[in-house]
């Protein structure tokens, strides 16, 4: 009996050993098969930022200026981006004209804004049924341009205005002025509109002109022209020039010449 018992205590003793070797195995073998994965393991990326969010563009004001009893008939509107850092490469917008409730004439265009910008829209010499007097402005979705914080929109100075009436049926309210351009970059699409104010601020003519390139320095001659109103008197002018930065076809570095107008953050398009 006493061999017997000392046989089993062996038997368990070897197998407790064996046992004790087996789980160092696999305590290391675990150990290195995680020292692996963290070495290779290469978790996901994060999720991305959510894209910016913007508010929308303001319309102020819309209106139609009509001369005579005809079928033709300038629209305006005042709109504003109120985003200071970002601007609008593009955007479709829509003139909705009604008589009495009922859609009479539908003028559609595209434009765009400076961060920040108020700017007048206007679509001039457009047929407009007699009856047509509610204006309305329809804004489509913006593509948005995210600016630096220190983007700086064009410089442009009209100096030397001078204006006239020009007599005819109806007499044209006429301006002349000489635009400078104080960027240091080229401008190859400036276009210029201008208001016609009465003493109380109400818009009573508008008028648009495309002034072409404008290199940095360069000043040029402009002239627009608007019929006047029987009765009616400007008493201001405003004159609103303007280029897209954001459009390629637009812009023209100038070589060697750092611009002092921040780009912006992302690469224009055509």
């Amino acid at each position: 009996m006493r061999n017997i018992s000392w046989y089993g205590d062996e038997v368990r003793r070897r197998l407790r050993k064996q046992l004790t070797v087996v789980a160092v195995l696999a305590a290391g073998l675990g150990g290195l098969i995680a020292l692996v994965v963290v070495i290779v393991y290469e978790p996901p990326p994060p999720p991305p930022p959510p894209p910016p969010s913007y508010q929308d563009l303001v319309v102020r004001s819309a209106g139609l200026l009509r001369q005579d009893s005809g079928d033709r008939a300038d629209l305006y509107a005042i709109v504003r981006n109120p985003n200071a850092n970002a601007g609008v490469r593009a955007v479709d917008y829509a003139f909705e004209v009604r008589a009495q409730g009922q859609s009479v004439a539908r003028i559609p265009g595209r434009t765009y804004f400076m961060p920040g910008q108020e700017k007048p829209i206007v679509a001039l010499y457009e047929t407009v049924p007699p009856g047509g007097r509610e204006v309305t402005i329809n804004v489509g979705t913006p593509d948005w341009v995210a600016v630096e914080p220190g983007f700086r929109p064009p410089s442009f100075v009209p100096v030397s205005r001078t204006a006239a009436v020009r007599e005819g049926q109806p007499p044209l309210y006429e301006v002349k002025a000489v635009l400078a351009n104080e960027s240091t970059l080229d401008y190859l699409t400036v276009e210029v509109t201008a208001l016609g104010l009465d003493a109380d601020g109400a818009i009573i003519g508008a008028g648009r002109t495309f002034v072409g390139s404008l290199r940095s320095g360069e000043r040029r001659e402009l002239t627009v022209s608007w019929p006047l109103p029987p009765g009616r008197e400007v008493k201001e002018v405003r004159l609103i020039p303007e280029v897209n930065v954001f459009s390629k076809a637009a812009v023209q570095p100038r070589p060697g010449i750092p611009g002092l107008e921040p780009r912006p953050t992302s690469a224009p398009r055509q």
